[in-house]
Formats: C-alpha cells, structure tokens, sequence
C-alpha cells in the first residue's frame, strides 16, 4: 500500500525489481481513482543505490484526495510516457491513499 500526502514530495519504497524480468528496468505507475475510474499515468525516477533489494522514489502526486488501485509496468525506456513505451508486464499493483494534510488523525495507528 502507497500512503501519501498530495502536493507534498514523499519518499516511497516499493519491491518492483524483485519481480521485474528487464536487467535495469524504469518504471511507469499507472493509477486509478476507485470513485471516477480516472486513469492517470506517472514516471518516477529511481533514486536508490540498491533496486535490487528496493526501489526508491521521490513521489509528488497532484491527484485528487481518494483511494486509487494502482500499477506498476517495467519498460527499457527510461522515460516511459504511456503503457505501449513498456513491455506491458505489471511487476506490482497495489492500493494507494491520497489525503490531504488536514486529513491525518495522529490518534491512530496505521
């Protein structure tokens, strides 16, 4: 699961090179919003010293507050822009919440 506070950067750390079959793959997150069926489509650079334990993103998401299923597609290209730039193979999907910074209730574990 993807926890994360729009409009604010966040670091995210996610196994996707466990299960990817490219040697160096870029990743392309695709997520859609459970309410409105909205598609939106990210590419966040790698910036871990070691993908093949973990793969480290710096994540600014600008969508509305929600929940949203989200993808992960593996490609060669290093700027993949659209799900036809990877091999079409999802390496992880998952939940993601957005909230917004009012949203948190510290009151709670999660």
């Amino acid at each position: 699961m993807i926890y994360i506070q729009r409009d604010t950067a966040e670091v995210v750390a996610l196994t996707l090179s466990q299960t990817s079959q490219l040697a160096e793959p870029h990743f392309l997150f695709e997520f859609t919003n459970e309410i409105s069926g909205v598609v939106s489509l990210f590419h966040f650079n790698d910036v871990s010293g070691y993908p093949e334990r973990a793969n480290i993103f710096n994540m600014t998401i600008d969508l509305p507050i929600g929940q949203y299923t989200y993808k992960v597609y593996e490609s060669v290209d290093d700027n993949p822009e659209t799900v036809a730039d990877t091999t079409g193979f999802v390496v992880q999907t998952g939940i993601m919440i957005i909230h917004g910074a009012d949203d948190i209730n510290t009151d709670i574990y999660l």
